[in-house]
């Protein structure tokens, strides 16, 4: 029986064979019912023993897929995070809480937040091989739900993300009309009106808007083409995803910033208010931002990370992507509010934030379009933005659905493109020695598999049919934004868990030194230790009971929306009903629920087995 040897990275360029070789690297002792393994591969005297079969990771009759080169994980992060949040988010965060002062705790949030669980997010991956499920089974059983939860955040964030996508493909079709844009007469009137057809309310599904249901269909299905076939697409596309929205954001900066009026919108921008800094809200706005652009806590980053190398240097890449998607955020405010001071000086308003409107979408496709359509040759510099949304959006989007994907390969329900699977053979004990472990004593892969492509065609279909009924509707916008308000709040239980499970459960110590046996750069092994066991657990707590009080004394928060009446054309401020409130609620904890029901799954099939202590964890 062939075997992989994955312990604490030994042999891992050869192949380890079992007890009728003269030589293996790992040796089996019938009569003594043990494992010894030879680290050097030179049958000297400093040989590991081991009892149990469950010391050793079986091999996976699959090989697992491998990034082309280092540049493809970087791209492919950069590219996760650094999406269109980063564009009509931030700037507008930034505004609302403070301005410059805002940057603060921002850039604390990304250093004791960000940059650690970012590595600690991709040391998982790559430690463990694995995407965040399997992972933190092999921790600890009872930490399947952290796993889990990844995948339902995924899949909502994947649904309502794409909307995003969709509008972008909307108008930047609709820019290649190089004269008369049509949002440049009334943009209100057309983004409420005739892009979404806004109806009345979360519940007033008066009607069904056809065209958006085949622009989500085009942005499912652009989904589809990077993706269907694994990194091995993905690792080449992101060569452009991530690198053309740096051409469109400093085309724009630099046409913005030779504007009249720009100036003030920079210092509007930037002026800094201190009294923001002591109201909690304003930093667990600043950690919920860094934990949303930076993709921690969905699951993305570890599943990256397990096709990594062994020896990919992660400690720089802790530091590299977050510090280049802030950079890319404090750059993407500067971008528009250089339009938006240009556009207040046409219109004589000494006040730019009189017309930085409401923020959120309103900034991306009523705001900033409008200012752009007073610029001389507005079609172009709207084609440069909105073909920016586009690559941003498809960046974050493949890498949500991808957490779908890797856990469907983890569990075996799909069959990996180009590579040749074994014959599958049971696990005994008798021959393998004693275990516990049930899911050692009798391990059969499943015999079925979906070849990726057509599961990768399943995951999108479903998206778009669910996006379709949900989004694709006069209440498509009340929706979405459900979704973006009340979705954030999900994330800081998770990433808690995360850490402490691998902090405090399988022991930040050895953590450490398991990555370090293959990477050749020195690993800060006190700084670490330090964040993930103390820090950085203690700072989730405060930002999840600022949260919660946040979202209890304001729960449902304004929404300015315009919509068709009898009368004619008006906007007003819509309130959240209570009902959606209450599934705000239900969203917002559920993955908390999930965390606490499979850990309670699972202690009770553990103590129906008999078992008063259980880790799967072999080291």
């Amino acid at each position: 029986t062939i075997y992989r040897d994955l312990v604490m990275g030994f042999g891992e360029k050869q192949d380890v064979l079992g007890p009728k070789d003269t030589d293996p690297l790992v040796k089996y002792s019938a009569k003594k019912q043990r494992f010894t393994i030879d680290p050097d591969g030179d049958d000297d005297d400093k040989r590991i023993s081991v009892k149990s079969a469950t010391s050793l990771i079986r091999i996976q009759h699959t090989e697992r897929e491998t990034w082309g080169s280092r540049a493809e994980f970087i791209l492919t992060t950069v590219s996760m995070a650094v999406g269109v949040g980063n564009v009509w988010r931030f700037p507008y965060l930034v505004y609302g809480n403070g301005g410059g002062s805002f940057l603060i705790p921002y850039l604390m949030a990304m250093l004791v937040l960000g940059i650690p669980m970012f590595f600690l997010e991709q040391g998982i991956g790559q430690r463990f091989r694995k995407g965040n499920f399997h992972s933190m089974i092999e921790i600890d059983r009872r930490l399947k739900g952290v796993g889990l939860a990844n995948a339902f955040v995924s899949t909502i964030g994947a649904l309502y993300y794409n909307v995003l996508i969709a509008w972008s493909i909307w108008y930047l079709g609709y820019s290649f009309k190089i004269t008369d844009l049509l949002w440049t007469e009334n943009e209100a009137r057309f983004w409420f009106h005739d892009v979404l057809e806004v109806s009345t309310g979360y519940f007033d599904f008066q009607s069904f808007n056809w065209k958006m249901m085949l622009f989500l269909l085009a942005a499912w299905v652009l989904i589809y083409f990077i993706i269907r076939k694994g990194i091995a697409t993905t690792g080449k596309v992101v060569y452009a995803t991530a690198t053309l929205p740096y051409v469109f954001l400093l085309v724009l900066l630099v046409r913005g910033l030779t504007l009249d009026g720009s100036g003030d919108g920079v210092e509007f921008y930037l002026k800094p208010d201190f009294s923001y800094l002591g109201k909690p809200l304003v930093w667990s706005t600043a950690a919920t931002q860094i934990f949303f652009s930076l993709s921690i806590g969905w699951g993305s980053i570890p599943a990256y990370g397990s096709y990594n190398d062994p020896s990919e240097d992660l400690q720089t890449d802790a530091f590299l992507v977050p510090l280049i998607n802030s950079a890319t955020s404090v750059l993407a405010g500067f971008v528009i509010f250089a339009i938006l001071g240009n556009k207040a000086w046409q219109e004589g308003e000494p006040d730019v934030g009189k017309v930085v409107g409401n923020g959120g979408t309103g900034l991306a496709f009523i705001t900033y379009p409008a200012g752009l359509g007073q610029l001389p040759g507005s079609a172009f510099w709207c084609i440069c933005f909105f073909a920016m949304l586009v690559v941003l959006g498809v960046g974050s989007e493949f890498s949500m659905v991808e957490v779908i994907i890797t856990l469907a390969k983890d569990l075996k329900w799909v069959k990996l493109t180009g590579v040749e699977e074994a014959e599958e053979e049971d696990v005994s004990p008798d021959t393998y020695g004693t275990s516990t472990d049930k899911r050692f004593t009798s391990l059969k892969l499943k015999k079925w598999r979906i070849p990726q492509p057509i599961f990768t065609a399943g995951v999108c279909l479903t998206g778009w049919i669910v996006g379709t009924l949900l989004f694709a509707t006069s209440a498509g916008i009340y929706w979405f934004d459900f979704f973006n308000n009340w979705l954030a709040v999900s994330l800081t239980p998770i990433v808690f868990v995360e850490c402490v499970a691998v902090a405090w459960v399988y022991g930040a110590e050895k953590f450490i030194d398991d990555l370090q046996v293959h990477i050749k750069t020195k690993i800060w092994k006190g700084f670490w230790c330090y964040l993930w066991k103390f820090w950085v657990p203690i700072i989730l707590v405060a930002v999840t009971i600022a949260n919660f009080i946040g979202t209890a004394q304001d729960p449902g928060g304004e929404l300015a929306f315009s919509y068709l009446e009898k009368d004619g054309f008006i906007q007003v401020d819509y309130k959240e009903p209570g009902v959606a409130v209450a599934l705000g609620y239900v969203l917002g904890y559920f993955p908390a629920l999930i965390l606490v029901v499979a850990a309670c799954h699972e202690q009770f099939a553990m103590h129906r087995e008999g078992q008063q202590k259980y880790n799967t964890n072999p080291f």
